[in-house]
This record gives C-alpha cells, sequence and structure tokens, in this order.
C-alpha cells in the first residue's frame, strides 16, 4: 500500500493492513459547511485543480483573473466540506464542493477531491446536502473533469456564463426547464 495513502486512511482511524489493501466500506467523515478557515485551502485548490484542468487557459490568467470570479461565486453560492470526524482530524479536508440550489436547478461552480479520496462517494455525499436527485438539471459554470466523468449518467450542462456577474439570474430568464431538462 502507497506510504501516503497508508498515512491518510491511519489518520481516519481506519484499520491498515501491510500485507495488502483492506477494503473500507464507509469512510468516517463530517460534512459541513465551510468555515472561513477552509477559504484558503478551497481557493488554492479550486484555482490549481481548474489550472491543472485547462492547460489551454494561461496560468497567470487563471491565478490573477479569475480570482474575482471565484470570490463571488464563493460569496454568493454555499460550499459544503467533507473533512475528519475526529477533534484530530476536523480541520482535513478531504472533498469539497461549492453550489447553489435555485428553485429550477442546481448549480455547481466547482468541486474538488484529494487524490487518496477520490472513488469513495464524497462528491455524491455533498451533492445529497443540495438534494439533489439523479437525473434533474445540474448546470456547471466551470468545465472540469468531474463533469465528463459524471455527464454520462448525469443531466449536466457546461455554462461558463453562469460565472458572470447575475449569471444564474439571466439563465433562469432565457431558458425554460421541463421535466428536468434544459431546453437548447
Amino acid at each position: 500500500m502507497p506510504l501516503l495513502l497508508k498515512s491518510w486512511l491511519s489518520r481516519l482511524g481506519a484499520k491498515v493492513e501491510d500485507s495488502g489493501y483492506q477494503q473500507l466500506r464507509q469512510l468516517p467523515v463530517r460534512i459541513r459547511k465551510a468555515y472561513d478557515d477552509d477559504a484558503p485551502f478551497i481557493y488554492k485548490s479550486w484555482v490549481q485543480s481548474y489550472q491543472g484542468q485547462n492547460k489551454d487557459i494561461p496560468k497567470k490568467a487563471i491565478s490573477k483573473m479569475h480570482k474575482g470570479v471565484i470570490k463571488r461565486l464563493l460569496e454568493h453560492s454555499t460550499t459544503i466540506v467533507a473533512c475528519g470526524n475526529t477533534p484530530e482530524t476536523e480541520k482535513d479536508i478531504y472533498s469539497w464542493l461549492t453550489a447553489r440550489r435555485t428553485p429550477k436547478f442546481l448549480v455547481v461552480h466547482f468541486s474538488y477531491t484529494k487524490a487518496p479520496f477520490r472513488k469513495w462517494g464524497l462528491l455524491n455525499a455533498l451533492l445529497k446536502v443540495f438534494e439533489y436527485k439523479q437525473g434533474e438539471a445540474v448546470l456547471a459554470s466551470h468545465k472540469s473533469y468531474i463533469i465528463k466523468e459524471l455527464k454520462p449518467r448525469h443531466n449536466i450542462m457546461y455554462v461558463p456564463h453562469l460565472q458572470m456577474h447575475n449569471g444564474i439570474q439571466d439563465l433562469e430568464k432565457i431558458y425554460e426547464i421541463e421535466n428536468g431538462n434544459i431546453e437548447a
């Protein structure tokens, strides 16, 4: 077992065998609203992940020009984190999601999960906070790997205009939503 993964799992209180991987059925986490102290990690992981996934955009353009966009989206949305569930690990964030529920649809701005915790269902757990139901309309303001991975099983549309000031309100005026499907 890779040492980093073994270390993370041990901190979570999981029993780790040296003779190979031990499949864990549940990851002990706490789901909560992000604290102000979480903001530096959320911002940094958002920028770095977005840069890594969009290599056709200059890094400086993202780090300098996108800062205001991220700040506004964080202020007008809700960020939920999956973190450790013990006093020793409660500040360790394993995954986070910034989204906003409107009366018509769910808007997902961005999500991030640390590599050792991917494929554990953390994003699905975070989506449940927003009362997401599989098949309902989900609008994504940022293009990321997660959209490509989830799109075949979910009704996700990439709408970069949601990053703009009043983007959600303007889009609601333009598009009619019927039965959870967004008409182009």
